[in-house]
């Protein structure tokens, strides 16, 4: 009798894994929680050293959703060195993506592609195609990140194939919903809706809530840039109310943001600044330097909307300096075009031109459409500074802009000593 009981752990163990899995997937973190502390305290018992660095990944991943990413990273670490002393080259590969996911959404870009790199290499060794389309996607992740649109799109396709020929339904979801967004900031909105929906109707077949929600929100912001904003807030609503349903901490503040996003496009800017504020808040909490900077972005385009340029510049030089800490390109062009604005409020017109210069050229270069609102300010002030300039002088200074490197725009926007907002200007 004893025999069979102690021969029943492992099975035990493993149905308690299972059953926390399935349990993660659902959105259900406390209950996944609870059956994978069963697991580990089991696995203890047993000394089976395989069993817990499996439940510490998976505690990692659920404690990633929830936004708990320095309890997530602890998880992960201490699962990688059991991993190691196994020589277990399969499981040590996941290890090092998981690491490599949490330091992305950290936004500590460079990190994450030394983790996906090696994850890599160590996955086609294993020949596990299961994981390599997984790593392919999060390297175009990557790419993408860093303005490196057509490589995204290489990773992602090659990634979408990999699922295709597996018949993985999450990882088909995942590729199809990043080619998506690839799509989307390409200006490829009818290609990009597609991709959106085909991974929505995976991701409600199989029941991931996670990314049902996710995939929600992009679509909305799809629908945001063409300015149908009522069906835009429909979904940014539903996505939220499913994060706060599950608990996941960076679904609710991009599903704030881009509420606030809307609203202030709207011109509505008491909702918005209540929303941005409030997403800020969780971003800070959780470490979502990308979350960061985009919040601290838009309080700069509140501020500026509301006349307070000193107050905006602040707001955007400590967003540019996240996003050059990221290397996150596009969202650099973004926020440099709201200091550009201020330039041109407060008279410093070549200034401004030579940004929006820089910009426009970078963005042509990029194959990349900025955000709406921006997009909209950088028309305004375009058409400002034809007003303010003549032909001679115009011409001139876009062409000096045109020749300007990341760096100088960006100290030229923040830095340079010849801008000084002073209450005359205001």
């Amino acid at each position: 009798m004893d025999n069979a009981q102690e021969l029943s752990k492992p099975v035990l163990r493993k149905i308690l894994s299972w059953n926390g899995i399935l349990s993660h997937d659902q959105g259900e973190y406390e209950l996944a929680l609870n059956f994978h502390n069963k697991s580990l305290a089991l696995s203890s018992e047993l000394n089976d050293k395989t069993g817990i660095a499996g439940t510490l990944n998976s505690m990692g991943a659920i404690e990633s959703d929830r936004g708990n990413y320095d309890r997530a990273q602890k998880y992960y670490n201490e699962s990688l060195v059991l991993r190691r002393e196994l020589g277990d080259d399969f499981n040590i590969a996941r290890s090092l993506g998981n690491l490599g996911s949490l330091a992305y959404e950290l936004g500590n870009f460079e990190q994450a592609q030394k983790y996906y790199n090696e994850s890599l290499d160590l996955k086609r060794k294993t020949g596990n195609k299961y994981s390599v389309e997984e790593t392919l996607n999060n390297l175009g992740n990557i790419a993408f990140a860093h303005g490196n649109y057509e490589q995204a799109q290489k990773f992602q396709e090659d990634s979408l194939a990999l699922n295709r020929e597996l018949g993985n339904k999450i990882g088909l979801a995942n590729s199809l919903n990043n080619l998506g967004k690839t799509e989307f900031t390409r200006g490829f909105y009818e290609q990009a809706l597609k991709y959106y929906e085909e991974s929505l109707a995976i991701q409600n077949e199989i029941g991931e809530k996670s990314g049902i929600s996710y995939s929600l929100n992009d679509i909305g912001n799809l629908y945001l840039q063409l300015e149908n904003f009522e069906q835009a807030g429909g979904y940014f609503q539903e996505g939220l109310a499913n994060f706060r349903i599950m608990g996941e901490k960076l679904g609710i503040a991009i599903s704030l943001y881009n509420l606030g996003n809307l609203a202030l496009i709207k011109s509505e800017y008491s909702e918005s600044l209540k929303l941005i504020e409030e997403s800020l808040v969780i971003s800070r909490e959780i470490g979502d330097k990308w979350g960061i900077a985009l919040n601290i972005n838009a309080l700069g385009s509140l501020a500026f909307y509301d006349g307070n340029y000193e107050q905006a510049q602040k707001y955007f030089k400590q967003s540019l300096d996240l996003k050059q800490e990221m290397g996150d390109i596009r969202g650099i062009l973004l926020t440099l075009i709201g200091s550009s604005a201020i330039y041109c409020k407060c008279n410093h017109a070549k200034e401004a031109l030579i940004i929006l210069s820089f910009v426009e050229t970078t963005e042509k270069s990029l194959g990349c459409i900025l955000d709406i609102i921006e997009q909209n300010l950088k028309e305004q002030i375009m058409n400002d500074l034809h007003e303010l300039l003549n032909d001679e002088d115009y011409f001139k200074h876009f062409e000096e802009g045109k020749k300007l490197t990341l760096d100088e725009a960006c100290h030229l926007a923040v830095n340079d000593k010849k801008f000084q907002i002073s209450n005359d200007n205001l």
